[in-house]
């Protein structure tokens, strides 16, 4: 049995504000394009000012100013999405610069607990970069298939989890999509929710294997069925609408915010989906 229950104080919503202005400040006003642990090196970068076209509107971001495909990364946002060129350390963080990238704008982190790597997806260009603690360096870079950019930054990745298998699940903002990459075969598969422009949110892992997922301006709480999910398509999706307002006296819903799921009992049955609104 799965319940789905909604935290909807006052408090609650307005702690889900500030962490949004918050993440807002960070990406607009800091200089250094680093996620915890991930600084990025742009030295010698050179972006080009391109045209606002439907076509390049939705290109993947160029790995580099010399590459001849993508989006290159116009002037006055160079230092959101490039960063710095320089490592910042302290004594207890340490910033290692994502090479072959020249502006990656990573977002979504990850830890494979079955080989203890970290997974970052880099959402302005569309990879997967893998990094291995034990010897301090970037070991991987997976392209993530047809990814696209949405007007001056990539597609955000809010959620990455791995599952019981080892797949790493993830979203993407842009297309509208819940992405499964199977690390054994190396294959990616992309699944597409319903609503349209729902900004998928975080994802998380039931007891029965099932991928939950928040839309955070579909207002619906999604779930994925593995064993029904078909590539390119939202078959094996259901989307649970969320009731607001009404004669209740409730208040609307304006976003959704992070969803967790809890199990109830020794044998794990009971699933509780817990998650944030913004009133």
């Amino acid at each position: 049995m799965v319940k789905i229950t909604t935290r909807s104080y006052l408090l609650y919503g307005a702690a889900l504000g500030a962490l949004i202005i918050i993440l807002i400040t960070l990406i607009l006003n800091s200089s250094d394009n680093s996620l915890f642990l991930f600084g990025q090196n742009n030295k010698n970068q050179q972006p080009n000012e391109q045209g606002g076209g439907e076509d390049d509107y939705y290109l993947r971001g160029a790995v580099n100013s010399s590459s001849g495909e993508g989006k290159q990364v116009l002037e006055k946002y160079e230092k959101h999405l490039c960063g710095e060129s320089s490592e910042k350390n302290t004594e207890f963080i340490q910033e290692y610069s994502i090479p072959v990238i020249a502006c990656s704008q990573p977002v979504g982190i990850a830890v494979d607990d079955n080989n203890n790597k970290i997974w970052i997806a880099a959402t302005w260009v569309g990879y997967l970069v893998v990094f291995d603690p034990d010897l301090k360096r970037f070991v991987d870079f997976i392209e993530i298939p047809n990814w696209r950019t949405k007007g001056i930054f990539g597609s955000m990745v809010w959620g990455m989890e791995f599952d019981k298998k080892g797949n790493l699940w993830f979203t993407d903002q842009v297309n509208n999509a819940i992405w499964r990459y199977f690390t054994a075969e190396k294959r990616f598969e992309m699944y597409k929710v319903p609503t349209k422009g729902s900004y998928p949110g975080q994802v998380s892992f039931d007891s029965q294997g099932r991928v939950w997922f928040s839309e955070i301006f579909g207002k619906k709480i999604g779930v994925i069925n593995p064993d029904e999910a078909v590539d390119n398509t939202s078959r094996g999706i259901t989307e649970y609408e969320l009731e607001s307002g009404g004669e209740g006296g409730g208040e609307d819903i304006e976003s959704i915010g992070p969803t967790t799921v809890s199990s109830n009992g020794s044998n794990n049955s009971n699933n509780n989906i817990v998650f944030g609104l913004q009133p």
